[in-house]
């Protein structure tokens, strides 16, 4: 058990490290001509809000397969932000992210989110830019809402933000078993306060940025009918979707939803807690009579 435990928090580290170092490779870049192109392309910024283990990896792999679209996987763009980034660094850091996640065959997780034949990891004409991290992105519009703002005047384009969507008991459920709940000895409870914290965020989110800057879809819609899931994210982000893309991206969706909420076990208090979520975010409440 502790060599299990040992490997998985190594491996998460060096994941963790690796998109971080993209950072610091992109910030003493020398390509500056070529940044200063693709700033110039570009017409949005595509930003991921919500919750990990919702989905957010699969939306963001569809997009990243368009020629037009580079999604960076997990690079925390608004931490980059916080942290005095510029846009063409910000722009480097996503690209490298995007070409690092197709070198290591678009893996991640135990998951395959690799679309054949088509552009993970480059582009043709880049119109849009984003960052799928979506945990991390609500916790940052909880603590500092600012961010966005600072965020817009870096890039200087608009806003579009996505915020996937999947049954919080499924969820809640996934995120405690593959995240660092078991191994810190932590109950259930403690997913579920974190969870809340990030519904917050995508509330806070959705608060400073107009209707046209922001798409709520679910994750079992992605699932039960791809298609016009994938025409529904195009048109929201102002892109063409040719039906080559689109037939493509429809047979890198699994078929069917796990349901992981069998997999924890969980007190009168936590179902408690999750109904009131169900309760207090319009996009859960679609979910409010199903049970553990």
């Amino acid at each position: 058990m502790k060599d299990t435990l040992s490997s998985k928090l190594n491996r998460r580290i060096r994941q963790e490290l690796g998109f971080w170092m993209l950072y610091a490779r992109s910030a003493i870049a020398r390509d500056t001509d070529r940044a200063a192109q693709i700033e110039a392309q570009l017409e949005s910024f595509c930003l991921f809000v919500g919750y990990p283990r919702s989905g957010s990896t699969l939306v963001g792999s569809i997009l990243d397969a368009h020629p037009n679209v580079i999604i960076g996987h997990e690079v925390d763009a608004l931490g980059m932000i916080r942290w005095g980034a510029r846009a063409q660094t910000l722009c480097r850091a996503l690209i490298s992210s995007s070409e690092k996640f197709r070198d290591v065959g678009s893996q991640w997780q135990g998951y395959n989110y690799r679309v054949d034949s088509l552009w993970q990891g480059r582009y043709s004409e880049l119109k849009v830019i984003g960052d799928k991290e979506a945990g991390r992105t609500s916790v940052h519009c909880v603590r500092e809402p600012e961010l966005l703002d600072r965020l817009r005047d870096q890039v200087r384009r608009p806003l579009k933000c996505i915020h996937v969507v999947r049954n919080p008991l499924d969820n809640i459920a996934t995120m405690y078993w593959r995240g660092r709940y078991p191994y810190l000895g932590l109950p259930l409870s403690v997913a579920i306060r974190d969870y809340r914290v990030m519904c917050d965020g995508v509330a806070a989110a959705r608060g400073k940025l107009s209707k046209d800057e922001f798409l709520d879809i679910y994750y079992d819609d992605v699932v039960a009918d791809p298609r016009r899931s994938i025409i529904a994210l195009c048109e929201f982000l102002e892109l063409p979707a040719d039906k080559p893309f689109v037939e493509s991206c429809i047979g890198a969706v699994s078929a069917g939803s796990y349901n992981s909420r069998s997999s924890v076990e969980w007190s009168s208090g936590d179902e408690r807690a999750v109904a009131e979520i169900m309760r207090d975010f319009e996009t859960h409440r679609r979910f409010s009579q199903e049970s553990v």
